[in-house]
């Protein structure tokens, strides 16, 4: 897909404002090469060339640039030559392959955000902070899954829990020693 970078955010992301570069349908997939090569020189042609258009019989004339590439992770996957989406060590951004946690430590997540929850219990100004916190913030359209209340955690769905410990969970803990030091340890 493609679409241009001139049309502001939420109207360029609609389907009517992209262009559709290339689509394979078949049982078997094929080489990147045979679908990639030619958009590729298509669009080399364009940014030495350009293109003209003619809006109200008048011809005009536009340079094109490509500033980004980019796909679902499948599709990505298939350009980037990489391991299968759901394959092992197949993320295109990490350098590091890394090692399964044994079985006792498979729920450590889980484990340290319940016994901050039981040490928030027992001081409910705490627990509101958090909740404040996590009302305030403003999330981009990207996020699928929003936490929901700190009180209620154990019910986070796998992407909520991600998204906290990911994101959210060291300046909410920042905020928390900020305005409850005595329940903090000092450093």
């Amino acid at each position: 897909m493609s679409f241009l970078v001139e049309i502001p955010t939420p109207i360029r992301e609609d389907l009517n404002n992209m262009l559709l570069l290339g689509l394979w349908h078949g049982r078997v997939t094929p080489p990147s090469s045979s679908l990639l090569d030619k958009i590729v020189d298509n669009i080399k042609l364009l940014i030495t060339t350009g293109i003209n258009i003619y809006i109200n019989n008048k011809m005009m004339h536009f340079m094109v640039n490509v500033q980004l590439h980019t796909g679902d992770f499948p599709a990505r996957v298939k350009c980037n030559h990489l391991v299968n989406h759901n394959g092992f060590h197949a993320c295109s951004r990490c350098l590091i392959v890394g090692s399964r946690c044994p079985q006792p430590c498979a729920n450590h997540t889980l484990y340290l955000l319940s016994e901050w929850h039981n040490v928030l219990k027992q001081n409910p100004t705490g627990l509101l902070l958090i909740n404040e916190c996590l009302d305030g913030i403003k999330y981009s359209h990207t996020y699928n899954r929003r936490p929901r209340d700190f009180s209620t955690f154990l019910k986070w769905k796998a992407s909520e829990l991600r998204t906290f410990m990911l994101y959210m969970a060291l300046p909410i803990l920042v905020k928390l020693s900020l305005n409850m030091p005595d329940c903090f340890p000092t450093l």
